[in-house]
């Protein structure tokens, strides 16, 4: 009698199999090694002829079934020895593709069968019949797949098509979906059927000749048929006395139908909802959560029960529910295991609490305290994070809020984080005062800044004993005079050219006084007392600053002076100038009093092509009546803001400046607003995305012969002289900019992306790096599509000699987000069981203890072994190729309330659950909608969302683990944006789903969901010019430079041929019109522009590379013996399921590597039987 775990929707099944670790699969595990052996599976065959024949009652039906029993069983055993590894993944024959991932038609030949490493991946082609026979695969790196996987995209190898008649083939005389054995014809009938016989029918799916509706294809397409296996008389008789056929069904590329939706208080717990939301398909009466009528939910444990949620689904088959059959499922459960590595996936909810202070055995790479994230076999031994530790810190972030408020934190070594203020704008006023005395005059430096600090987060910040800023000079001590006032006696120097130079931001301290910043507003600082220092010194001098809306911010006699002894009486003009090629700053934030590093900005350039502009004729007449200080020049540093109009501040001439001085960036993108250093990266201008303005006007520049001086000028506080400024979208938009938040609870990977986890090979908390790594994964602009890590050059200007020089440095880039995800999507998870408590139930509902609610083994709070004792509840697999699943899986966030916004029937996919401003499904682009508030997505996004979603799954899959789903594959441009190495290379299958699916903006511009940006105006526009990037300060005077390589402007307005376009590292972005789209979007990467984090935070925890739940159809037969007719048939059905313990119980399910069995390393976990019944032809 066979023995299998009975159901109940409250998983009680698997309690029998959690609680015994030896009994129950004998007879399984006997099969399975008898399949191994031919002679032992003929031998197996003709004992079943023999002990029916033998049977007291002789009939024709115990023969059909038991040979339909007989399928069953030869069905588990392949799918044990198939699929039982952790590191085997599965998908239906429907992956295969045409071109661009649109479905194949029957018979044609599949376009995507070549991986982006040149391997053939196992796709056939497919016909009416096989579309849903399941594969297995396996990466085809069997060696270290666990490190290849950072830097190759892996290859997925066919291992074995799960369908009858495959129980003894080998790979070259294995059936595939191809083979004509099995196919259909139009009217859904085998064309033998004593080869093939149908296993998914009209009772289950429709008339084969029905169009439902939005479907392309008849109906037969979904039909599904197997090869039949003569079962022979006896051993030695080619007489045949029956016949089986089995299909292995897929139920984890299925959405599950019977999850009600989680209660309650919307919490980071419950955000991974275990709703789906099939009401956005042919369901369209299925339960919504309004009134708790999705309560019956619970009651439907077979999907033909789902019947009775309405009336319209009383037509079975030939309904709605024909329609879903192979997109919806009751049943859909996973073990938490690795893919790519095997074994279980460890709990971050327990490793967070205490990092162990040992390796864990045989996990690569794992948690440990001081230990990077990532192995440095592929970054870099000198990489200096981001660390484990790092993630320890941000999960207690929450818990370290003072008052609600977050609390400014210094990074004091290379390897540390700061949590600090963004400076979105900084600018400097050089000016001179002029003091006359009996026909002769001296001259004074004066200087005046100004800043604006913004709150990234969603809490306040504060500083509790003020902030220092210091302008530093960043340029090598030489003999050569930095930053002065060229013509005047002595040339009175702003920047110093030494440490014992007296200069104006010589060993200056502006200091802010205590205070804080409301969530996600920004704040401007100027100065609020004048400073001056006497003739040659250098002394510290602390000036103190002040609200700039409350301060004299236009009056240039509160300014910081240094003091010159040099007379004159002659007639000059006079300017801001350097004795050579340039002067640069640097610009520090720090704790008031310390030395240690709130935020560092290095190498702004205080460029003054435009010196003749900005001349001052100055006689000792004028030095008499000019008693205050005078402007000279301005520079403004400004974050590059995504719909600010720079092309209306841009010089006219030469034309065409739009994307010159990071003018076009994707700031939220490719920057990290959260680090601490930002720097100039290869021949960068300014350190990006810094957009310069200098002012050469003198008409924003006040000056007159008859004094007396005192005014900043009107550029000098523009835009800043109002509280909340506006900052992120342009200064007159958006007030707040939400972009990250210390989550209360982590219940999903994808809450990293708040997480600052960049790092390199010199600091940790890079400017130059995503701030939104983790679960995001557009390509760097800083490295080839090819590559996660590029070595490239990185130069700095010196004076030599007077003459134009530039020194190198060779330095690695990486692809931060590749990276980060690859490390922790498969080897980690959060279980959310409290570490408190005696119920130790999970919080997030999307994982059950296999024990039920009465386990409370020690091992649940073990890092190590808590996987061991739970499930995904409605694990999905990721190789997913049906619409209407992807589509219910993504409606499964509509109905939540989201503090800020309420109850929406639109899906919620928010950047946090802390975001201040309600979001939107038609986003302004620009507002604090989209820039502090969050996403919801239509029915109809939603639509279009899935459709991509299944091409791209095509085009890259079948994945083998859920980082490379996640993450973009690693191979180059292809020729244009259409090429589908271009799109995979550009994002993530998710990520390029949602933007081709119109959620965000097109990759090619031609559509956009916001509703205040022009597309036109948010493009990049990094340019060339002579072949070699363009100039931010573009002219025609030739460079000069040496060390050229092809990354320095050819020509530049005077000698300052720096250039933000060659952070870019696959020039054909700059060079190729067909490739210039794929630069992106200033937008790229606000609150309001969905990204694959955000939606991740909804999914993530659900999403898997396997299945581990299938349902098994068999067929058998009888035979007469004399005339060869079919006399008698039975169809029998179970539901099966992979379990976290090993087929060979001496290994714990913790275990992994080299210490598994040989037995356990080639048959895996075990699958239990939880359901069977037997079936009608009527449900066929």
């Amino acid at each position: 009698m066979l023995k299998y775990v009975g159901f109940s929707p409250h998983l009680s099944r698997f309690r029998s199999v959690a609680k015994r670790r030896k009994n129950g699969f004998s007879l399984i595990i006997t099969l399975m090694m008898m399949m191994l052996l031919a002679t032992l599976a003929l031998g197996l065959l003709s004992l079943s002829t023999i002990t029916l024949r033998q049977s007291a009652s002789g009939t024709a039906m115990v023969t059909a079934r038991n040979n339909a029993r007989l399928a069953l069983m030869l069905a588990l055993g392949e799918l044990q020895k198939q699929a039982g590894p952790d590191q085997r993944v599965t998908a239906a024959a429907d992956i295969a593709a045409a071109d661009r991932g649109e479905r194949l038609p029957a018979g044609a030949t599949p376009q995507n069968n070549t991986s982006v490493n040149g391997d053939a991946k196992g796709l056939s082609k497919v016909q009416n019949g096989t579309r849903y026979w399941t594969g297995v695969w396996k990466n085809k790196n069997v060696t270290n797949p666990e490190i290849e996987i950072y830097t190759k995209t892996p290859s997925p190898e066919l291992v074995k098509w799960l369908i009858s008649g495959n129980e003894m083939a080998t790979p070259t005389t294995a059936i595939n979906p191809g083979s004509p054995i099995a196919a259909l014809n139009a009217s859904g009938k085998v064309g033998d059927p004593k080869k093939a016989v149908i296993l998914v029918g009209k009772n289950s799916v429709g008339d084969a000749g029905t169009v439902y509706s939005g479907a392309n294809d008849p109906n037969v397409v979904h039909y599904v048929s197997a090869p039949l296996v003569d079962v022979n008389t006896g051993k030695g008789s080619n007489k045949v006395s029956g016949r089986y056929g089995w299909w292995v069904g897929d139920e984890g590329v299925k959405a599950r139908i019977n999850q009600p939706a989680n209660t309650g208080t919307l919490t980071y717990a419950n955000l991974p909802t275990v709703r789906r939301g099939w009401e956005t398909t042919a369901l369209n009466q299925y339960p919504v959560p309004t009134g708790g009528a999705d309560s019956v939910l619970g009651r439907v444990v077979t999907l033909s029960q789902a019947e009775l949620l309405a009336s319209q689904y009383k037509d079975g088959a030939s309904g709605p529910l024909g329609q879903i059959f192979h997109a919806a499922t009751p049943d859909s459960y996973n073990v938490l295991a690795d893919t790519v590595a095997g074994g279980l996936r460890l709990d971050l909810s327990a490793y967070l609490e205490s990092l162990p202070s040992s390796p864990v055995p045989n996990v690569p790479n794992p948690p440990l305290a001081g230990k990077n994230i990532l192995p440095v076999s592929v970054t870099s031994t000198n990489m200096k994070g981001p660390k484990w530790d790092r993630l320890k810190e941000f999960k207690d972030l929450y818990g370290s809020l003072s008052g609600g408020r977050l609390v400014c934190k210094p990074a004091t070594k290379p390897e540390e984080y700061a949590i600090a203020p963004v400076v979105v704008d900084f600018r400097v006023l050089l000016g001179a005062r002029l003091e006359a005395s009996a026909g002769s005059y001296k001259t004074h430096s004066c200087g005046k800044i100004a800043i604006a600090l913004a709150n990234p987060y969603s809490v306040p910040l504060k500083w509790n004993n003020g902030l220092d800023i210091e302008v530093k000079c960043e340029m090598p001590t030489t003999s050569y005079r930095p930053s002065c006032i060229w013509g005047a006696a002595g040339q009175p120097a702003f920047l110093p050219a030494n440490s014992s130079d007296p200069a104006v931001f010589n060993n200056t301290i502006f200091r802010i006084p205590a205070g804080e910043i409301p969530a996600g507003e920004a704040k401007a600082y100027t100065l609020a007392s004048a400073a001056s220092r006497p003739v040659g010194s250098t002394a510290q001098t602390v000036v103190n600053m002040g609200p700039l809306d409350s301060s004299d911010a236009t009056n240039f006699e509160i300014c910081m002076m240094q003091q010159f002894n040099n007379a004159s009486s002659a007639n000059v003009s006079m300017d801001v100038r350097e004795t050579w090629i340039t002067s640069q700053l640097c610009v520090e934030l720090r704790p008031a009093g310390s030395t240690d590093i709130l935020r560092r900005i290095e190498r702004f350039e205080l460029d003054n092509a435009n010196f003749s502009a900005t001349q001052r004729a100055i006689t000792p007449a004028i030095a008499a009546v000019m008693t205050k200080p005078f402007p000279l020049m301005h520079y403004s540093f400004q974050l590059s803001q995504s719909t600010n109009r720079y092309d209306q501040i841009l010089p006219l001439s030469p034309s065409g400046q739009m994307g010159l001085r990071s003018s076009t960036m994707r700031t939220f993108a490719d920057f990290n607003m959260q680090a601490t250093r930002f720097r100039k990266p290869i021949t960068s201008y300014n350190p990006p995305p810094y957009f310069m303005e200098s002012t050469d006007s003198i008409s924003t520049l006040p000056f007159s012969s008859t004094g007396p001086g005192g005014d900043t000028g009107s550029n000098f506080a523009k835009n800043l002289a109002v509280s909340p400024i506006g900052w992120g979208a342009s200064p007159f938009t958006s007030k707040k900019v939400v972009l990250f938040s210390p989550p209360q609870t982590l219940a999903s990977l994808a809450q990293f992306q708040h997480a600052d986890l960049t790092g390199d090979d010199t600091f940790a908390s890079v400017g130059h790096q995503p701030g939104n790594a983790v679960g995001n994964s557009y390509a760097s602009p800083f490295l080839k599509r090819s590559l996660v890590k590029e070595n490239r050059t990185d130069y700095t200007v010196v004076a030599n000699g007077g003459s134009t020089s530039a020194t190198t440095a060779q330095g690695n880039y990486y692809d931060i987000s590749h990276l980060l995800n690859t490390a922790l999507w498969d080897g980690y998870y959060f279980s959310t069981i409290p570490r408190s408590g005696a119920a130790m139930d999970p919080l997030n509902k999307g994982i059950v203890k296999t024990g039920g609610a009465g386990d409370r083994s020690p091992e649940l709070l073990d890092g190590l072994k808590s996987a061991g004792h739970v499930l995904a509840n409605g694990g999905f697999n990721i190789n997913c190729t049906e619409k209407d699943a992807w589509k219910a899986l993504l409606a499964g966030s509509k109905y939540l309330s989201h503090p800020a916004g309420g109850t929406s029937t639109e899906a919620l996919y928010p950047r946090s659950l802390e975001q201040p401003t309600a979001g939107a499904s038609q986003p302004t682009g620009d507002g604090d909608d989209s820039l502090s508030g969050f996403r919801r997505l239509t029915d109809a996004q939603i639509d279009t969302i899935a459709t991509e979603i299944v091409k791209q799954v095509r085009l890259r899959g079948p994945f083998v683990s859920v980082s490379q789903f996640v993450n973009r594959a690693l191979v180059g441009l292809g020729t244009d944006g259409l090429d589908p190495k271009t799109i995979v290379s550009r994002s993530g299958a998710l990520q390029s789903a949602l933007d081709l699916g119109g959620a965000n903006i097109k990759p090619d511009g031609s559509a956009s969901v916001f509703k205040n940006i022009v597309v036109a105006n948010d493009r990049l526009n990094l340019q060339v010019e002579n072949g070699a990037p363009r100039a931010d300060m573009a002219g025609g005077k030739s460079t000069g430079m040496s060390n050229t390589a092809n990354d320095w402007a050819t020509s530049s307005q005077d000698l300052n041929p720096g250039t933000v376009a060659s952070i870019v590292s696959d020039r054909s972005l700059l060079t190729d019109s067909g490739l210039r789209a794929e630069q992106g979007f200033r937008s790229t990467g606000i609150p309001g522009w969905v990204t694959q984090a955000d939606v991740l935070q909804v999914i993530g925890s659900s999403i898997s590379a396997r299945s581990d739940t299938f349902k098994i159809r068999a067929y058998g037969e009888a035979v007469d013996g004399e005339s060869g007719n079919t006399v008698a048939r039975a169809w029998c059905e179970a539901v099966v399921q992979r379990m976290p313990l090993y087929v060979d119980a001496s290994n714990a399910a913790s275990d992994r590597g080299p210490v598994l069995t040989a037995t356990n390393r080639t048959f895996g976990r075990q699958f239990a039987i939880v359901s069977f019944r037997w079936l009608s032809p009527d449900e066929i």
